[in-house]
């Protein structure tokens, strides 16, 4: 967001698109996800987590993408991917936008919502297990060997 001749600020929904557009190349995998699962108005059984994971053969990485819709503090989701076919994995980086308001908003003024870092995410093999706090968006690389 702008102001003219003013200020310059970036908006909550900025970052997962732009991760997405850094980290998002490649061969997309098939993930295979159980999720508790949620009815709202227009749709039954959604999934509270959903995923997308993308290799990406230049940088050898796998590039986890996960959302947990849960609104309530207390519904952190265990999260874990087995990446077969692949060994020796690391966490290189596992950012996180989450927050408990859904409609907190940057402003010129303040910017609430920015990816944290978390050091928490480990691989044990070729899986990956980390929590997912509500209404989070997070971004996991993992280097391959």
């Amino acid at each position: 967001m702008t102001e003219p001749n003013g200020d310059v600020w970036k908006q909550t929904t900025y970052y997962p698109f732009q991760q997405a557009a850094v980290y998002g190349r490649g061969i997309v995998l098939r993930d295979n996800i159980n999720s508790p699962v949620y009815n709202c108005e227009e749709f039954n059984d959604v999934p509270y987590v959903e995923s997308v994971v993308v290799f990406n053969p230049e940088k050898n990485e796998a590039i986890i993408f996960a959302v947990n819709r849960a609104i309530n503090a207390d519904e952190h989701m265990d999260f874990e991917v087995e990446l077969q076919g692949f060994e020796g994995a690391n966490v290189i980086e596992h950012s996180e936008l989450a927050g408990s308001d859904i409609k907190e908003t940057n402003t010129k003024l303040k910017s609430p919502v920015t990816p944290k870092p978390i050091t928490t995410t480990t691989v044990n093999g070729n899986k990956v297990n980390a929590i997912l706090k509500p209404l989070s968006w997070n971004m996991i690389r993992i280097g391959l060997k």
